[in-house]
């Protein structure tokens, strides 16, 4: 078969197309080259491998502002959470408000089983608690004896937790008595020196600071105690006046615990009787009467323990107005 030979002008326009065509023939190869290393159709690539997040500490922050306790935290589960909102609620009823949010990437909270026993301790205002974890810090603004309150109430409840801030450097023997140790709260109560003016029913000054700490020791109780302030009258050859000074300062006693928040509903005054010369003028606690919280209690029907009414006797529910 003899060759063809194309005019000039149609080998032109040949040549010119190939040149056109060819950066597509390369991409095509390209492609069909790519497609060779492919795994078959009916095999599915792997995905990578995404790692967890890693999980966090479960936290509850609560804080005691001035009798109002608010708090926050976050924990794994609904169970948990349910656990901790009645633990608040049992110990601080209605007074405590706040938000508990659930995060399943959440460690377990390990203090969640106790928190009742030390919020029955966790009452002074100013205060608060953060658990993070295996960690417990108190922070705020916590007098001396109710920090080694709480630091001696979270080594029983927690030995295994770090106790950090304001529970560090503190000694436990200036503790508060326990909430439920009448005995322990009314010999503290009882050593505290407490004196008044000369012929007067008005607290010295340099009581006062005594009367804070009694405020206090009766706040951390767990119980609504209810409590007798008595006074002993002075000697002298005006009986009548003795019982009336005594009368007054046993109110201005139940005047200062109720201006550090003891409810005068709590406090009975009275007059004790004289005694021996060396109770002259000495105050004295007693415990009238304990109702658990949450339950109303009836106002006695016995009149106040004026002077001269006979009533002296230092187990007398009286109470006063101040």
């Amino acid at each position: 078969m003899s060759a063809v030979t194309l005019p000039l002008q149609a080998r032109t326009v040949i040549r010119s197309a190939l040149r056109a065509a060819q950066p597509f023939a390369v991409v095509a190869l390209l492609v069909i080259g790519t497609g060779c290393g492919q795994q078959p159709s009916g095999e599915l690539a792997q995905a990578p491998q995404v790692s967890p997040l890693p999980k966090t500490d479960a936290r509850l922050t609560v804080a005691n502002n001035s009798g109002r306790y608010h708090f926050e935290g976050i924990v794994a589960d609904q169970a948990t959470r349910e656990s901790l909102l009645r633990s608040l609620e049992s110990v601080y009823g209605r007074d405590a408000q706040g938000t508990i949010a659930l995060d399943p990437n959440t460690h377990p909270a390990p203090w969640v089983g106790a928190l009742d026993k030390l919020f029955l301790v966790f009452r002074v205002p100013g205060g608060m608690l953060d658990f993070r974890g295996k960690r417990i810090e108190l922070s705020g603004a916590v007098p001396d004896e109710n920090r080694a309150a709480l630091l001696r109430k979270a080594r029983e409840l927690y030995p295994d937790h770090a106790l950090t801030g304001l529970f560090e450097g503190v000694d436990t023997n200036h503790a508060l008595p326990e909430g439920d140790d009448h005995v322990a709260l009314l010999a503290l109560l009882n050593r505290i020196p407490i004196s008044f003016q000369a012929d007067s029913g008005v607290v010295s000054p340099g009581s006062l600071d005594g009367l804070s700490r009694a405020a206090r020791a009766i706040q951390a109780a767990d119980t609504e105690l209810r409590l007798q302030v008595g006074v002993h009258p002075e000697r002298s050859d005006m009986p009548d006046y003795d019982r009336d000074i005594a009368f007054q300062r046993a109110n201005s006693i139940k005047v200062q615990l109720a201006i550090r928040g003891i409810g005068p509903g709590r406090l009975d005054a009275t007059v004790l009787d004289g005694g021996p010369a060396g109770k002259a003028g000495r105050v004295e606690f007693a415990l009238a009467e304990v109702v658990p919280r949450g339950l109303a209690r009836a106002e006695p029907a016995a009149a106040n323990a004026r002077p001269g009414s006979g009533q002296s006797s230092p187990l007398v529910n009286a109470q006063a107005t101040p």
